[in-house]
């Protein structure tokens, strides 16, 4: 479980960051990401909301 949680806070950790690049480069997609992407600390899990117009893809994908 121990692991687990640690990959859990590293991917959450990466997300938030990718967030404030993006909020860079377009405040308004940040926002709407932000508003639309689910953490449940207890679960451990994460899930966007929104509608298709933002997309995770790993890099080097799509």
């Amino acid at each position: 479980m121990e692991q687990e949680r640690k990959t859990f806070e590293r991917v959450k950790a990466e997300l938030l960051a990718g967030i404030e690049s993006m909020r860079r480069v377009n405040p308004a997609a940040a926002e709407y990401f932000e508003q639309h992407l689910v953490i449940d600390e207890k679960a451990m899990t994460f899930k966007y909301t929104g509608d298709d117009r933002l997309k995770l893809q790993r890099v080097g994908q799509g």
